[in-house]
């Protein structure tokens, strides 16, 4: 078995992970976290929308995090192979930039951005020119 170990000095090992090496000559394939799921629509009236994505990996998902215009919004724990994220989300008037990414057990790391657009405001009483 080998073993990758990142030190972080004083603090000592902060991540190990175990190399499965075949004895056959085979390649050793990593595979990334994968995210699936439907994009939230690019233009919404301002509010809150949901976001539902799957994230699945071939040994573990670790986490998924959310960011809103580099705000961290929303951290979860991953649950196995697949975890499923159902995140609202408040979408102010203006243009927004929505990402997530997940990180398998091994570190891996798979992002997805979407641009959502919130819609401004317009007042009960506006109904268009006087005539």
């Amino acid at each position: 078995d080998v073993e990758l170990r990142v030190d972080a000095g004083v603090q000592g090992a902060i991540l190990r992970l175990p190399i499965e090496i075949p004895i056959n000559g085979s390649y050793v394939v990593r595979q990334p976290p994968r995210l699936l799921g439907e994009a939230p629509p690019t233009v919404v009236s301002p509010g809150r929308i949901l976001l539902r994505l799957d994230a699945t990996d071939d040994r573990g998902v670790s986490s998924i995090t959310t960011w809103l215009d580099r705000d961290k919004i929303a951290w979860q724990a991953g649950t196995g192979k697949k975890t499923r994220m159902e995140l609202p989300v408040e979408i102010p008037p203006g243009p927004h930039s929505l990402v997530v990414m997940v990180e398998d057990d091994e570190g891996a790391r798979t992002r997805r951005v979407f641009h959502v657009r919130g819609l401004d405001s317009v007042p009960a009483n506006a109904s268009g020119p006087a005539p």
